[in-house]
């Protein structure tokens, strides 16, 4: 480094593997081997991971964190994942996934105003919105929740450890 400065000039294919750090345009940034590789415009995201958010073409103010971590993504904006394949097949906006495949979802999945926080929280899901899972495991077998029911999730041995 130079005065507080990463010189990518100092490191090479075969000392850093993937991508160090590519800037889309002033405030898009992504690392991590085919990370952010379909951006054509974007704005104040952020990509960091192999593959993540891999198909985002123009989907602004995006956070994703982790190895194939919302990888699907295509315009989608104020969405964040967070943990190794969180939102990968989610194709909607406005969602948080944080743990590892969290919001995962299948193929074509839709649904957005989503939260999905512990590791295969709504996994299954490919449908539905409006909907909160907290915990391990909350709501991972469920594959339509919500549409606007609003639905919330609590893993039940969450609720078992705080009441005993």
């Amino acid at each position: 480094t130079t005065g507080g400065t990463l010189e990518a000039s100092a490191y090479t294919e075969s000392s850093v593997s993937g991508e160090l750090l590519k800037n889309v345009n002033t405030s898009t940034n992504y690392a991590g081997s085919g990370a952010g590789a379909s951006i054509t415009s974007s704005t104040d995201s952020l990509l960091i991971g192999v593959n993540a958010g891999n198909g985002l073409t123009s989907g602004n103010t995006n956070t994703f964190i982790g190895n194939y971590a919302g990888e699907d993504q295509a315009t989608n904006t104020n969405t964040t994942y967070v943990g190794y394949e969180a939102g990968k097949y989610n194709l909607s906006g406005s969602n948080t996934a944080i743990g590892a495949l969290a919001l995962k979802g299948v193929s074509t999945s839709t649904g957005f105003d989503t939260v999905a926080v512990g590791i295969n929280a709504l996994t299954s899901i490919d449908g539905g919105s409006w909907n909160a899972a907290l915990g391990n495991y909350a709501g991972d077998t469920l594959t339509i929740a919500g549409l606007s029911a609003n639905s919330a999730t609590i893993d039940a041995e969450c609720l078992w450890k705080e009441l005993f």
